[in-house]
């Protein structure tokens, strides 16, 4: 026998208020909308105003058009669509349906002087700094290039790029991603995004979309699928078969200048010789570790009679020595190898923030203590990859040694940004290309205030490293994106004497007054400069300073990328490494041309430029910098004689250094300038050398003695 069931359909009661678990959350985004200050405060308060008031189903459906409006302005619209049909599905909310969407919404239409069109969300950026409206170059339109899918960056369009910028209505994304598990290019190079979706009116759907390609650049590919409402932008590298699908793509690897080498074959490994193998056994643990450097020395080291005898440890010192020191082998290393271990030790401790006694006390000679100074290995294995305590990521090839020189790559972060991000964005490259890896903190992720202390955050980590680590001081390269990007120009500029080569990326400098100032120092320092033609003053600033450069003949390359924005070059990164391992800081230059505009980045090799007569704001210590400040100054050696020349601005005190790698101190150095002339005799000092060299963190431009020059 079956027991009927009776079902009671029970009939939900109709909207009539928006419940507080749905008004109160977007209610909070507005308010933290209105905090950006993208438009004036009386669109988000007569918004808050609305929420705060009685909501029916009309009042509820036309506030939410209004709120999704309001989204895309800004730039998040994609997340907040998705946060509103989640609560369009929930059971108090059908009433409301999926009209609370809007059918379309109004984007910005940009028609660009080269014929051009961009669509994108986020406004305009001159509303939201009014101030860089009247400025001629400062005029900036800032698109989010998509429409309805995550993008490559922001597109911020300048002034002279554009014909005109007006509101455009298009339709509303008809699919809200949710998530995109997989993409790729189809057999008719469209970009096929297959993942989870919201259509309004459907729900949650699983499916594949496809977008045609709208213009393809040699950075940025636009694709679009004017039906779903969507647009998007995808770099084109990671397509390279877009390149056989649109003319303007088709070389695009040439006009990157793309033209790797090809790999290297790897040295030749060897075991060490019996020999040697058979002194370790000796003295075991006299041996820092097993010798990887070059055959050559191993040869030499055979032949060499006066390196071994019975005293094994004594022996392996000597060995040590000898790999180590080269041709600046000192005849202490061989004649007392454990005194001049001994001094070793003294200066190692020196370095790392010791007394200077010890060193003073085994009265050495200054040429003995530069040769220690410039060669001196660190014995301690690699630390750890990963963050340190005070917040600099850095990660060491697996082959770190003794027997070796290693480049330092110095990787600046973005605006609010952390250093773990570009650690891990760069991590696995410089392991490749056998370099140690840095990635400081400095400044504040929410905008440096490019002062000397901002300065000095990253030139300390890089001065420690140089001091206690084999870190071959004549490759030391930097670079850094968006916020990073402006201080390497910062520190290329101000520290021109310190890198092998630099790398800015999406930034150009920070001019002065329309004009680039200090950008002459960087006519002999390598740059890579990697840059979106959608970046804003960025771009025109790059291409700027590209232009000088280009004229001086400096060694630099410009990559600029169309359709590309503000965001990361990644894939140039292998090729800035390969370009800049081609080139090394010239640390003893004949001729030394410097320009600055404050006391503490005066120093470029071995001239410094002391003080300024007349200066605004030169010798500042809080930042302060003022073009009339600018002081240029030429120096150059040749035969005993320094010849100076004053450039620029009013120089008043010069200090010269003693470089005994180029200068002769057997007989007066001659120093002239305006028609004046003095005669200086060094006299090389071990506590000023050595003191000196740890201050500023160099240990291979060692200066003994300097003298000041007044310019009268």
């Amino acid at each position: 026998m079956h027991r009927a069931i009776a079902f009671v359909l029970l009939a939900l009661p109709a909207f009539a208020q928006l419940p507080d678990t749905v008004r109160e959350p977007h209610r909070t985004v507005v308010i933290a909308a209105k905090e950006s200050k993208f438009f004036s405060a009386k669109r988000y308060d007569a918004l808050i105003a609305r929420f705060d008031a009685p909501l029916d189903a009309e009042s509820t459906r036309a506030l939410f058009r209004d709120m999704v409006q309001l989204a895309y302005d800004h730039e998040n619209g994609d997340d907040y669509v998705q946060m509103l049909c989640r609560d369009l599905e929930r059971e108090d909310m059908k009433d409301i349906g999926w009209t609370a969407i809007p059918e379309e919404i109004e984007v910005e239409k940009l028609a660009l002087h080269d014929g051009r069109v961009l669509f994108g969300t986020g406004g305009l950026l001159a509303a939201r700094h009014p101030e860089l409206e009247p400025q001629a170059l400062a005029g900036q339109r800032l698109l989010w290039p998509w429409i309805g899918v995550g993008s490559i960056g922001k597109f911020w369009v300048a002034k002279e790029q554009f014909k005109s910028a007006t509101r455009a209505k298009v339709k509303m994304p008809r699919a809200i991603p949710v998530e995109i598990r997989s993409e790729r290019i189809d057999g008719k190079g469209r970009l096929v995004l297959e993942g989870e979706w919201i259509r309004p009116g459907k729900g949650h759907v699983k499916e594949a979309i496809a977008l045609d390609v709208v213009d393809i650049g040699n950075g940025g590919t636009i694709f679009a699928n004017e039906d779903e409402g969507l647009r998007t932008t995808r770099p084109t590298v990671l397509y390279p078969d877009l390149a056989k699908t649109h003319e303007a793509a088709e070389n695009w690897r040439d006009e990157l200048g793309w033209n790797p080498k090809p790999a290297e074959p790897a040295a030749e490994k060897f075991e060490e010789p019996k020999w040697i193998t058979e002194l370790v056994a000796k003295a075991p643990g006299a041996w820092p570790a097993p010798y990887d450097g070059e055959r050559r020395f191993i040869d030499k080291a055979a032949s060499r009679v006066d390196l071994v005898d019975a005293d094994a440890e004594a022996s392996l010192l000597r060995l040590r020595f000898f790999f180590t020191y080269g041709d600046d082998l000192p005849g202490l290393a061989i004649g007392d190898p454990r005194a001049m271990q001994k001094l070793e030790n003294a200066v190692r401790d020196f370095l790392r923030g010791k007394s200077i006694e010890p060193v003073l006390k085994l009265k050495s000679d200054a040429k003995l203590v530069a040769a220690v100074l410039r060669h001196l290995p660190d014995l301690d294995p690699a630390p750890q990859a990963g963050v340190t305590e005070d917040d600099v990521w850095m990660r060491f090839p697996k082959d770190y040694s003794p027997w070796k020189r290693y480049p330092l790559l110095v990787v600046l972060h973005g605006q609010y940004q952390q250093p773990e991000w570009d650690y891990q964005c760069w991590t696995s490259i410089p392991e490749a290309a056998g370099m140690i890896l840095v990635a400081p903190k400095y400044g504040s992720t929410a905008g440096t205030t490019r002062s000397p202390k901002a300065d000095d955050e990253v030139m300390r980590v890089v001065r420690r490293l140089c001091l206690e680590r084999n870190v071959d001081a004549d490759r030391v390269i930097l670079t850094g994106v968006s916020m990073g990007g402006a201080m390497t120009w910062r520190l290329a500029q101000s520290y021109p004497s310190r890198w092998a080569a630099c790398g800015p990326e999406i930034h150009g400098p920070k001019p002065y007054d329309d004009k680039f100032p200090q950008l002459r120092n960087l006519a002999r320092v390598p740059v890579f400069q990697m840059e979106g033609e959608f970046d804003g003053l960025n771009t025109i600033h790059s291409r700027q300073a590209a232009e000088l450069l280009r004229k001086w003949e400096a060694p630099f390359v410009y990559h600029e990328l169309r359709n590309y924005g503000h965001d990361r070059t990644a894939w140039l990164y292998p090729q800035f490494l390969e370009w800049s391992s081609r080139w090394k800081r010239d640390a003893h230059p004949s001729k030394v041309e410097h320009w600055c505009l404050n006391a503490w980045e005066g120093e470029s090799s071995w001239l410094a430029i002391r003080r300024a007569s007349k200066a605004n704001a030169f010798g500042m210590k809080d930042g302060a910098f003022n073009p009339v400040d600018l002081c240029g100054v030429e120096a150059e050696y040749k035969d005993g004689v320094i010849s100076v020349k004053t450039l620029g601005g009013k120089p008043a005190e010069i200090e010269v250094f003693f470089d005994d790698r180029l200068m002769d101190a057997s007989k007066p150095i001659r120093i002239e300038w305006g028609g004046t002339s003095t005669l200086w005799k060094p006299k090389p000092d071990v506590k000023r050398m050595s003191e000196r060299a740890r201050e500023r963190g160099e240990l291979e431009a060692v200066y003994s003695d300097s003298v000041k020059v007044e310019l009268k």
